[in-house]
C-alpha cells in the first residue's frame, strides 16, 4: 500500500506519464488534478469499508445469522448505520445478497478484513517520509528520494518476515507509528 502511493506523486507520475514518442508529460495542471482526485468520495470509502468490517466481524462472530434473508437483512441495516444511505437492495425491494459476492468471506479473512485499514494508515504514516524528506516544498509534495528509498529497503523490504513488523515500522519511521496522514488522507486530520 505504500507504493501505491507513488501513483500521486508528481515525481513518479512524471516518469510513468512519458510518450515514448516524444518524452512528453502529463502538464503539472493535469498532475495537480489527479492528486486532488484522489480523496474524492473518501468519506463514503471510509464508511462503506467500516460497514463491511462490521459484517465481517458479525459474520464470524459467535452467532451469525444462517439465512440468506437474516444476512441481507443485517447487511442492510449495519450499510445504513455506517453509510447513512440505503443499499441498493433496500431503496429497489431487489435482492442482491451482498455475503455472496464479497470473496473475501470465502477465502480465510476470517475476522481480520479490518486489517486493510490498518495497512493504509501504516502505509500512508510511512509515505510521510517520503514527503518530508524530499525537500522543502511549501505544498510538502512526494519525491522520490533515495536516502529515504534506501532505509525504506534496509528497514522494512530486506528484513521481510525476519523481523516483527511493528519494529520494521518504527525503525522506518524513527518512532511509533500514528495515524495523522490516514486522516489527513480522508479530510479528518
Amino acid at each position: 500500500m505504500l507504493m501505491q502511493q507513488f501513483v500521486y506523486s508528481p515525481d513518479a507520475l512524471a516518469l510513468l506519464s512519458k510518450r515514448e514518442s516524444d518524452s512528453a508529460t502529463l502538464p503539472t495542471t493535469d498532475v495537480k488534478k489527479l492528486i486532488a482526485a484522489k480523496t474524492m468520495l473518501a468519506g463514503f470509502k471510509c464508511a462503506r469499508y467500516i460497514a463491511m468490517c462490521k459484517y465481517d466481524l458479525a459474520m464470524h462472530g459467535a452467532s451469525p445469522p444462517t439465512t440468506a434473508e437474516e444476512l441481507t437483512a443485517m447487511w442492510q441495516q449495519l450499510y445504513q448505520e455506517r453509510v447513512g444511505i440505503a443499499t441498493h437492495a433496500s431503496t429497489t425491494g431487489e435482492q442482491t445478497h451482498f455475503a455472496s459476492t464479497w470473496y473475501h468471506m470465502a477465502i480465510g479473512y476470517d475476522c481480520a478484513y479490518y486489517g486493510y485499514m490498518w495497512s493504509e494508515s501504516i502505509a500512508l504514516d510511512g509515505f510521510e517520509r517520503f514527503r518530508l524528506g524530499g525537500g522543502d516544498d511549501e505544498e510538502k509534495e512526494a519525491r522520490l528520494d533515495a536516502v529515504v528509498g534506501k532505509a525504506l529497503r534496509r528497514e522494512i523490504l530486506a528484513p521481510g518476515a525476519r523481523v516483527e513488523e511493528g519494529a520494521m515500522v518504527r525503525g522506518f519511521l524513527g518512532r511509533e507509528p500514528n495515524d495523522a496522514a490516514f486522516l489527513r488522507s480522508i479530510g479528518a486530520g
